[in-house]
């Protein structure tokens, strides 16, 4: 298990699909992802779900060209990964940071 709740932050370059978060080998993790704009300016961010194995299609997005003013921020909780499942993000402007903060556990057999 990781004691230190966050699991992962990233300021993506603007227009650039890149990953935030891969569970590690055969654990599993919950926690949220939060979105937070930094510019004076709006900012379109998304947030996807991709299971192990899959690649980043359509469907995977839980938050699409959401749109964040200046100095808001975007929580999605109680997000729930599986063994090798990945979180990807976007930020149009490359304003905005995510983390994704919570709890990797191993998983027991």
């Amino acid at each position: 298990m990781n004691d230190n709740p966050v699991l992962a932050e990233l300021s993506p370059p603007a227009n650039t699909t890149s990953l935030l978060y891969t569970v590690s080998g055969s654990s599993n993790a919950s926690g949220t992802i939060f979105c937070m704009n930094q510019n004076n300016t709006d900012d379109l961010v998304r947030v996807g779900l991709v299971p192990h194995g899959n690649t980043i299609i359509s469907s995977s997005w839980i938050a699409y060209n959401t749109r964040i003013y200046h100095g808001q921020s975007l929580y999605l909780q109680q997000i729930y990964l599986n063994s090798g499942d990945s979180v990807w993000v976007f930020s149009q402007n490359g304003t905005s940071n995510f983390i994704f903060n919570g709890l990797e556990n191993p998983t027991t057999v």
